[in-house]
């Protein structure tokens, strides 16, 4: 798709969001989200199932990765209701990732961060998270040296 056939698909969502009376921040997170997807899109088809499912695993670590599918759920729904598409690829290829039959790769340090994040977030001390971290990592070396027996 050429840039100005982007900015003008970008500018329509927003006046669909707008008009369904979304705050103006989450129009803007949304708008942020998308323009993301339609980057790493650049070579690929933008209403495609398997680069979106592409999409999802390279963005599952991310800390606003629920928004992120928010975002990109609105979009195609947006696309969808304007006959942008026939068929709502979006929903097939989150069952896909759900059902794991396309992985979704996060370390453990990926996910012990995001973990730590989710505690802050929540108020927890310095001195609970701290534990609950160690604790977590002596388990993963647990693990790990049981699976190299």
């Amino acid at each position: 798709m050429d840039p100005s056939a982007l900015q003008t698909l970008t500018n329509a969502f927003r006046a669909w969001l707008s008009a369904r009376q979304y705050s103006d921040s989450t129009v803007r997170n949304y708008l942020v989200d998308i323009n993301k997807y339609i980057s790493f899109t650049k070579d690929h088809l933008l209403f495609d199932e398997s680069t979106l499912k592409n999409y999802f695993e390279s963005v599952s670590s991310h800390p606003n990765y629920p928004r992120t599918l928010a975002s990109l759920k609105k979009f195609f729904q947006f696309a969808f209701d304007q006959k942008l598409i026939e068929k709502n690829s979006f929903k097939s290829a989150l069952r896909s990732v759900r059902e794991g039959l396309v992985p979704v790769h996060q370390s453990p340090e990926s996910l012990i961060s995001a973990f730590q994040t989710y505690l802050e977030s929540k108020k927890k001390t310095p001195a609970t998270i701290k534990n609950y971290i160690n604790d977590i990592q002596q388990f993963i070396n647990w693990s790990q040296s049981q699976s190299e027996s």
